[in-house]
This record gives structure tokens, sequence and C-alpha cells, in this order.
């Protein structure tokens, strides 16, 4: 074999020595690339996001319309209250049979709420009755509690209790 043959027959061992080693690379890293992504996949199930009581429930507003009753020491009657957001309230009540609406303002401070209402319609003796109602209101269950009122204007001593749940 002459040097020119065997150097052109090293030149083509080297050539297809390269060629091999670069499929069988590409092939190699295929292999392991495509091994990789099953595993991955395959391990999605195990490592997905799970369902937590970590996130913050839901809060309630006070907004809305509260229904119930209305006692003083001698009788309960129905009673009701549209809380609104714009700081108004009114409310709407039987007396002796008699309907009983007044309107009034309302806040609330960390969860004692209050309001101060005047008594619009009813019996003429009550028109213009001024009252302040106390409560307590829980943003997680949405109640409002511990009711109370006050006649504060004419000063009779009236005094009671209310008990409401909200319906909107």
């Amino acid at each position: 074999m002459t040097k020119v043959m065997q150097a052109c027959e090293c030149k083509c061992v080297r050539l297809i020595s390269r060629l091999l080693k670069s499929y069988f690379m590409k092939l190699f890293k295929t292999i392991v690339l495509s091994q990789f992504l099953l595993l991955t996949i395959a391990l999605i199930p195990f490592t997905s996001c799970n369902k937590s009581n970590d996130a913050p429930s839901a809060q309630h507003t006070i907004q809305g319309l509260w229904i119930g009753n209305i006692s003083n020491a001698n009788s309960s009657q129905f009673y009701a209250l549209s809380i609104k957001p714009d700081g108004k309230v009114t409310f709407e009540g039987f007396t002796s049979g008699q309907e009983q609406f007044g309107a009034g303002t309302w806040t609330l401070v960390g969860t004692d709420f209050s309001a101060n209402v005047t008594t619009l319609s009813g019996f003429q003796s009550n028109i213009g009755t001024q009252q302040t109602l106390t409560a307590k209101f829980d943003s997680k269950s949405g109640l409002l509690s511990e009711g109370k009122w006050l006649i504060t204007s004419p000063s009779t001593g009236g005094t009671g209790t209310f008990s409401v749940t909200k319906v909107e």
C-alpha cells in the first residue's frame, strides 16, 4: 500500500470515527433526555399541588338584609335591618300589629356594630323616637350577635334585645 493510500485510509477512519462518535453522542443525549422527560412526567402526580386550609377564608360583609325579631320585657316582634354600604341603615318592625319604619346611620369598628336610628312612621307616639342599636359582628362566620337597643330620646328607659340573621 502506498503512503497516499494509507493517509487516505487513515483520514477516512478518523472521519468515520468522528461521525460515529457524533452520532452516538446525539443518540445518547436523546435517550438520556427522553428518559429524563418520562421520569419528570411520571413524577408530576406525586408532586402536584394539594388543597390546603391555609388559604384565607372568605370574609363576610355586614351590608345586606337582616331579619329576625326585637324584644322587650313584654313582647317579641318581627324586625328587619337593611344595612347599606354607604353608612345608612333602615329598620322595619311590628309593634302591636302596627308597622314601624325608621332610618339612620351605622358604623362598624372592629367587631362592634352600632347604629343610631329614628322612627319615621308607625304609631304617632313613636314617630321621632331615637334609638341606639349595638351588636357584635363576626366577619368570619357572618353573624351579628348580642343585639341590644336603647331608646335615647325621649328618654323613657326603653330597652331590649334584637336577634337577626342575614338573608342577602
